[in-house]
């Protein structure tokens, strides 16, 4: 009998904001952040195996370096079930970018392995083993848009309305230890609860300057952004995405985005996408 794949998609996020407001004794930092999922996402197909093997189409990723087999050898070591799959991951979300695709990767396959071989983890169970991978895996096991804080593990389900964004990734690839650890604060923001957010009016990227800082290409991809803005008259600001390079900007409806990608750099990574 010959086994079919099962196929998963796997979404994308962005980051509305980004604060940090404090240190943690083990020098991670705490965070408060908006995680908005949006219709940018890879596909993961998975079946039963005689061997287990992982393979990424589009991207070259160390098995090493690859939370999709993190995932995979954690699921086997709490289940103890020792069912060899194949795995393949057809990526479009860019790496490095502040997407958050290789969270979404690791959290799907763990979705997908406890529901094809019937492992039944709970969801919380699931969480706690996304905790063990990376700091927001979590919310790609939720499935759903959050305001988060801890490190990203604190999360509050939150659904905002529908936002049409032009996500541009500028083919740099940039380390978020790098950002973390090249951060200069005089001091942590304010930590304010939930309700306060979601007017958005005084919610900024702190890990910015951190970038520009350790990027300086990324200074002239914003000056580029922001001039584009102002010649289509937008009411926008360009932002950061978590602690990637992916810059978005929220417009009025996709017509306005697809009418700006001729103005962008044919090297770079440009979609228009919404929210989720």
């Amino acid at each position: 009998m010959i086994l079919k794949f099962k196929e998963y998609k796997s979404y994308a996020k962005i980051n509305l904001f980004l604060h940090i407001v404090g240190k943690k004794d083990n020098g991670f930092h705490k965070l408060q952040t908006y995680f908005q999922l949006i219709d940018l996402y890879d596909t993961i197909k998975i079946k039963p195996s005689v061997t287990t093997k992982i393979i990424t189409h589009n991207q070259q990723i160390k098995m090493a370096d690859n939370l999709v087999y993190k995932a995979f050898n954690l699921w086997q070591k709490t289940t103890r079930c020792l069912q060899n799959v194949r795995i393949e991951i057809n990526k479009n979300i860019p790496a490095g970018a502040g997407l958050g695709g290789a969270s979404s990767n690791a959290a799907i396959a763990l979705i997908a392995l406890n529901e094809m071989f019937s492992t039944n983890l709970s969801q919380q169970e699931l969480l706690k083993m996304a905790l063990k991978i990376g700091a927001d895996v979590s919310i790609f096991i939720k499935k759903q848009s959050a305001f988060a804080e801890g490190t990203g593990e604190i999360i509050t389900p939150h659904n905002l309305p529908q936002q049409n964004y032009l996500l541009i990734y500028p083919n740099l690839h940039i380390s978020t230890k790098q950002v973390f650890s090249n951060l200069k604060l005089t001091k942590f923001t304010k930590r304010v609860n939930i309700s306060a957010f979601f007017d958005f009016k005084n919610s900024r990227n702190d890990c910015l300057q951190s970038a520009l800082d350790a990027y300086p290409q990324m200074i002239e991809n914003f000056s580029l952004i922001n001039q584009l803005i102002k010649d289509f008259k937008l009411n926008t600001q360009a932002k950061l995405t978590g602690t990637g390079s992916s810059i978005f900007i929220a417009i009025p409806d996709k017509k306005t985005g697809i009418k700006m990608l001729p103005h962008l750099p044919i090297s770079w990574f440009c979609q228009v996408v919404s929210s989720l």
